[in-house]
């Protein structure tokens, strides 16, 4: 709407329409189907994220296809894809991925618009994951399946949304370094919620809102695991979503969360929330995004419920050619687990530079390096990865 006093209309370098690179489609009726597919080869210096750790190189190819509404009005879309993994030396963490999702958007009103989507995917656990599991030689994989429903009301300098999420996880069991196999079913659970939250615009440029989001986790093997993993979870912010000018545009929000769980081994969680996300478009050519925040996540450790997790990055985007974008990342995490003597420090730093050849055919050119450092009685391993990868991409 013209007068959407929560628009905000700074565009930054990855948002930016790029219409002479841009891939075409290829219409079908009132829809676009988007085909695509990447290719890469990368050299990861420590596969397993170990202290000492091996070396390989791995090559990865993902076919996929989008499949967008070309309407005036409403939205639906399509997406698949399908992604193979080698190891040139350790064919035991060759591994494929997969996924399905659809999703959609109605107005009923000028002022209400109700939105879905959702779908399965079948997913690879990084061997980084503060969740892998300790022991495992091969590669953990997960089946999600997932729904989302959100309704949006907006009416003058008023604007409530309700979301209601849904999430069920299966996780394969997976080999260990003797060759026995290490049962994952205990990982297996699903997961409910629901948000609601009310915007008031004071300006086109500053509105307030107040958040509050509760959840349910429920395990399938809760009672028979050395530690029930079922808990509700609830987090309340608060804060301000502003925009000064053409310069500085987010969000900072400010309240309370807790996760309790049924188990009484298990250690409750409460404390400060905090979310913030401020994007800077210093020129036309330069955004940079800080974001920080705080959250309760469950714990892959077979003794552990939860660790809470501290995260700030800083990421830089610079477009020195129409077709030709470098970023860099820069983000800490600490993870503090809650029932144990264990909080890990890491530290990673990612540099790409994106080049578009023309509709058709682009290049991607990545660095990264993972650093951890893992303090207290129970403290896990520390170690240092670093990647490099040179992805190859073909679209219609």
């Amino acid at each position: 709407m013209a007068d959407d006093l929560f628009a905000r209309n700074n565009v930054g370098v990855l948002d930016r329409s790029h219409p002479d690179y841009e891939a075409i489609g290829i219409r079908a009726g009132s829809f676009i189907v988007y085909p695509r597919i990447s290719a890469d080869g990368e050299y990861d210096s420590n596969i397993f994220a170990e202290p000492k750790g091996e070396s390989d190189y791995t090559w990865s190819v993902t076919p996929s296809i989008e499949v967008d509404s070309d309407w005036n009005r409403n939205s639906l879309s399509f997406n698949g894809s399908y992604e193979w993994d080698w190891y040139a030396s350790h064919p035991i963490l060759n591994a494929t991925a997969w996924k399905l999702n659809a999703a959609g958007s109605f107005d009923v009103t000028r002022a209400l618009t109700l939105s879905a989507n959702g779908g399965v995917s079948r997913d690879i656990e990084s061997k980084t994951s503060p969740n892998t599991t300790p022991g495992a030689s091969g590669v953990v994989t997960y089946t999600l399946s997932e729904g989302h429903f959100a309704g949006v009301y907006q009416r003058d300098r008023t604007r409530l949304t309700l979301k209601f999420d849904g999430y069920r996880y299966s996780f394969n069991d997976v080999q260990s370094a003797t060759g026995s196999t290490i049962d994952q079913t205990q990982r297996d659970h699903g997961q409910v919620g629901g948000a609601i939250r009310l915007d008031y615009a004071f300006s086109p440029n500053t509105a307030v809102f107040a958040e509050a989001i509760a959840d349910e986790r429920r395990y399938d093997d809760a009672a028979s695991g050395p530690i029930n993993r079922n808990s509700t979870g609830l987090s309340v912010l608060g804060g301000w979503n502003l925009q000064l000018g053409h310069l500085v545009s987010g969000e900072i929000g400010l309240g309370y969360l807790e996760r309790r769980y049924v188990d009484p081994a298990a250690k409750n969680t409460a404390g400060l929330n905090v979310r913030a996300k401020i994007n800077w478009y210093a020129t036309p050519l330069l955004t940079a995004t800080f974001t920080g925040g705080r959250s309760v996540e469950d714990s892959g450790l077979p003794n552990v419920a939860a660790y809470v997790d501290n995260e700030v990055s800083g990421r830089a985007d610079y477009e020195i050619l129409r077709n030709l974008i470098l970023s860099l990342q820069i983000q800490h995490a600490r993870f503090d687990y809650v029932d144990i003597d264990r909080h890990d420090d890491r530290t990673s730093l990612s540099f790409r530079a994106s080049y578009l050849f023309n509709h058709y055919l682009g290049f991607g050119l990545t660095y990264s390096h993972l650093q951890q450092r893992s303090t207290g009685g129970a403290r896990g391993p520390d170690y240092g990865d670093d990647r490099v990868a040179l992805e190859l991409i073909i679209q219609r």
